[in-house]
């Protein structure tokens, strides 16, 4: 979503833009037939994208003009993740098991970092640093400005990470298809506190609503976790968070 319009990536590789009033504005064709999974970023002017077919695409946000593409490894370099931005950097991450730092406004990569397993949930910058979770069943925190290890968490989880961490007040929330929520101190990976143990595992994005992070499970119960003393409790509705 930008200010003037809403982009929508289909799995037929296009992405459609429309007017807020749900006028139809234009569309972009990838060329490629592989699907895109993640969302459009709108920053800098331009709209921000990676695909199935491995490349991550700038448009003008207006006129959905390429800007530029970047190719990862091909095949193995699927993107689901949407991207996230500073003010001249695009971050993003791949199936090929690394983190990419690209020039926003022309698209050369400024560096990589490579993990031990295919990453699918999207990065977050918090703080100069990007956060991540990785197949790997690690998470990762990356000094932004020059793609070096800040920390891996020491202790790898039962499952993967897929879906992006949540970060309040200095500490990162990671949730992994082993059906726990990892608590993580954001400047040096610690435990904050205890693993929150859930019914099953988490494969939806989890959101921070007032002083709880909201995670659903993958047998449909939903859960608050209370970012000041870790405790979790189950929600019949998420009015029950607030």
């Amino acid at each position: 979503v930008g200010p003037n319009y809403v982009y929508v990536g289909g799995y037929n590789g296009k992405i459609y833009a429309y007017r807020p009033n749900g006028d139809f504005h234009g569309t972009f064709d990838t060329t490629s037939t592989q699907p895109i999974v993640g969302s459009t970023l709108v920053a800098l002017g331009n709209a921000y994208f990676g695909s199935s077919d491995g490349k991550v695409y700038a448009l003008k946000a207006d006129t959905l003009q390429k800007i530029w593409q970047f190719p990862t490894e091909g095949n193995i370099g699927k993107i689901w993740s949407t991207p996230v931005a500073d003010s001249s950097t695009i971050y993003v991450t791949s199936f090929d098991k690394k983190l990419y730092a690209l020039n926003a406004s022309t698209g050369s990569k400024k560096w990589d970092f490579t993990t031990g397993g295919a990453l699918v949930a999207s990065p977050v910058l918090y703080k100069n640093t990007v956060y991540f979770g990785s197949i790997d069943r690690h998470v990762y925190a990356v000094n932004a400005q020059d793609g070096t290890l800040k920390w891996k968490s020491e202790v790898p989880a039962k499952g993967w990470f897929w879906t992006s961490v949540i970060i309040n007040n200095d500490v990162v929330y990671a949730s992994s298809l082993d059906g726990k929520v990892y608590i993580l101190n954001a400047s040096n990976g610690k435990n904050t506190a205890d693993a929150v143990s859930l019914d099953s595992g988490v494969s939806s994005q989890p959101v921070a609503v007032g002083n709880a992070v909201i995670v659903a499970s993958e047998k449909g119960h939903v859960y608050a976790i209370d970012t000041t003393n870790y405790q979790k409790r189950e929600l019949n509705s998420l009015e029950q968070a607030i």
